[in-house]
């Protein structure tokens, strides 16, 4: 039914407000007599008790008055004029004009007044069809200027503080006429933004007690003979009316700040700030809180007393939405004025009332964001005295939000004279930890910083990669072991990255702690492109005295890196592979064992005759070759030769490939007879 009052016929005039109207009148009874839209059964007998006479009779000076109710069901808003029609035969009829007027009008329609000029009293007995078509209110008429005399600009704030001071209470005003406070109340009427002006109940010409949906209604004017009785009838249906007596009213200033506001037709600032920070659940009883909250914005108070008050009129965070939103969140559209963001942001991160206010529909972790972002100077300031302050849960998400949103360059400079501050900003915001400076920085809180890492979970993968760069630039890898055992095989390929990109550069405690995690080192040179010689050399040392672990791992890349550290004359780390690869020869390492044997057996035997197999080299092949008698162990040659024969035996070597393998013949020599010291010398027998 409601789509009827906004039909395509009437709802595309562009010249005005299209409004519906019904007529009520006697014809063998009071009833409706003329409508111009069809009304449903409920509101028909609404309409029709609210359009008969207020009283059991009429009273001097209410001939004619105003009664005002919303059609729920329609979506719309009654506003009525009843005339008493002494012109029918039956005492006590009336004839009553309704305007039905849609939500959408009244949340458009400047002044509420101007309607008045719509309402037409049937002229005799005949009606014609006047009232069965729609009415347009024109928009130029709409805003028309209220004519309020002097005496209602003394009485509106008395109205209005007895109006909105106890929520439900109906206001009952003396009347010598049933006009005499009508512009006053649609005066008020028009203040209100456009939930409470459907909400809105008011007679003018009450002769009796009037009620809306077994309540009173909220103003009513009374003939002042009739007021006792009025009074009485109101409270025994349950209400307690307020008497609104002019001449005892001390109006408070608020009132008086609404009541300047409501005698203007169009509103002024007070009424655009109501209408904006109203609520769709906002209720007569917010009225008040809102004016106090627009009355601050000329009193200068501090920021603190302006948070306590918005808390103290709406404590809880889903009291006054739009109205904190506008004044204190992130888009704020009526920023307390005095006040920078920053202090904003502070006042509520410190309030004692901070369970009035929600983070979220204030914006305030994006307005932190938006602060870091756009002037940083300003933030870090921020930054530093949230962190001093006695923070409530929301400066608890402030302050996050603004160690989120800071650059590496932003932390530094904070940082430069704040050091203590440091591993905080690292457990909120892990991507900082990327910076090699704040890492030189923290000084003496390194290990600080680096527990505060550890502390976290699920730091995305990149940022490890950051943070292990950023411990090997600064010289901070006293941690790089602990990095490993946290962040497993993403920081160990950060790591070996880094060595890659730096020429093989690797420090102690990282080859230390690589040591510990030989499979994702292996793992790391076998993916991607192929790695530097200098790079595979430094690995050598960390993986070499493992070579019975990474024995079914290609041997490829290490005959490779031999080779090439020939070709480049480098002596020592030649040496060292050296004994690499023959451990690998000695665990029959793929692909070609025998490879690996005739690149380095020769050579390791040679440094081993000649006392220059370093300690490290032989750590490698120590746990792979025979032990000797206690007076013979000393004997690396023969302990290497043994071992190669063994290597033979136990992998199924060909026998005759050891005098291709093995150049010297002299060294053959040596090593057929060690074989027969472990019974290999039947398996060479025709070598």
């Amino acid at each position: 039914m409601a789509d009827a009052l906004t039909s395509r016929d009437y709802a595309t005039e562009t010249h005005g407000f299209v409004l519906h109207q019904a007529l009520h009148g006697y014809s063998d009874g009071h009833r409706l007599l003329e409508s111009s839209t069809p009304v449903p059964d409920d509101l028909k007998r609404l309409m029709q008790r609210m359009s008969d006479l207020s009283g059991t009779s009429i009273a001097n000076g209410f001939q004619h008055y105003l009664t005002g109710y919303p059609l729920l069901s329609l979506d719309a808003y009654a506003l009525a004029e009843t005339w008493y029609a002494p012109e029918m035969s039956r005492p006590g009829c009336v004839w009553t004009h309704t305007l039905i007027i849609p939500a959408s009008a009244m949340a458009r329609i400047a002044s509420l007044g101007s309607l008045r000029q719509l309402f037409r009293r049937p002229s005799g007995r005949s009606i014609g069809d006047t009232y069965s078509k729609p009415l347009v209110l024109e928009y130029g008429l709409s805003d028309r200027e209220y004519e309020i005399n002097m005496d209602h600009r003394s009485k509106m704030p008395a109205f209005l503080s007895s109006h909105y001071r106890k929520h439900w209470h109906p206001v009952v005003i003396p009347a010598v006429g049933s006009h005499e406070y009508a512009e006053m109340i649609l005066a008020a009427w028009s203040q209100k933004w456009p939930a409470l002006r459907m909400s809105f109940t008011f007679c003018t010409g009450s002769l009796s007690s009037r009620t809306f949906e077994n309540r009173s209604m909220d103003v009513q004017c009374v003939p002042i003979s009739a007021i006792r009785q009025v009074s009485r009838e109101i409270v025994e249906g349950g209400s307690e009316p307020i008497l609104l007596d002019f001449a005892a009213d001390s109006s408070p200033p608020w009132a008086i700040a609404a009541g300047d506001d409501a005698l203007q037709a169009s509103g002024g600032p007070l009424r655009s700030f109501l209408w904006s920070v109203a609520d769709t659940d906002s209720t007569r009883a917010d009225f008040k809180s809102y004016v106090k909250i627009y009355n601050l914005f000329d009193e200068h108070l501090p920021l603190p007393a302006i948070l306590e008050l918005t808390a103290q009129l709406f404590p809880h965070p889903a009291n006054g939405r739009r109205l904190k939103k506008a004044i204190l969140g992130s888009q704020g559209r009526l920023a307390v004025p005095g006040f920078k963001s920053e202090e904003i942001l502070l006042g509520l991160a410190t309030t004692d009332h901070s369970a009035s206010f929600n983070l979220e529909e204030l914006s305030l972790r994006e307005r932190a964001t938006r602060m870091m972002a756009q002037n940083p100077t300003a933030g870090c300031v921020l930054l530093g005295e949230l962190f001093r302050a006695s923070l409530n849960p929301i400066g608890d998400e402030i302050l996050k939000a603004l160690i989120l949103a800071m650059r590496p360059e932003d932390a530094f400079l904070f940082a430069v004279d704040q050091q203590q501050f440091l591993p905080a900003l690292f457990r909120v915001n892990s991507a900082l930890a990327t910076s090699e400076q704040l890492w030189e920085v923290g000084k003496d809180r390194k290990r600080e910083l680096f527990e505060s890492l550890t502390a976290q979970q699920d730091i995305p993968p990149q940022v490890v990669r950051g943070i292990v760069n950023a411990l090997l630039d600064s010289n901070s890898d006293a941690f790089i072991g602990q990095a490993f055992v946290k962040w497993e095989k993403v920081a160990v390929f950060a790591a070996l990255d880094w060595i890659q990109a730096h020429d093989g550069s690797m420090t102690e405690p990282c080859r230390a702690g690589l040591t510990s995690n030989i499979d994702d080192v292996m793992n790391w040179i076998g993916a991607g492109p192929d790695k530097s010689t200098s790079t595979l050399s430094a690995i050598a040392h960390v993986v070499a005295p493992y070579s019975s672990r990474i024995a079914h791992h290609s041997s490829t890349v290490w005959l490779r890196t031999l080779r090439a550290l020939h070709q480049n004359h480098q002596e020592e780390e030649e040496n060292y592979v050296s004994a690499f690869v023959l451990a690998l020869a000695l665990c029959n390492a793929p692909p070609e064992p025998l490879d690996l044997v005739s690149e380095s057996f020769e050579r390791v035997h040679w440094l081993a005759e000649k006392e220059r197999l370093r300690d490290e080299s032989w750590l490698i092949l120590q746990p792979l070759v025979p032990e000797l008698s206690w007076g013979k162990n000393w004997d690396k040659c023969e302990r290497l030769r043994r071992a190669l024969m063994r290597a033979f035996m136990r992998y199924s070597w060909p026998p005759r490939q050891l005098s291709e393998r093995i150049k010297d013949q002299n060294l053959t020599e040596q090593l057929l007879r060690s074989a027969r010291k472990v019974d290999a010398d039947r398996y060479f027998r025709n070598v």
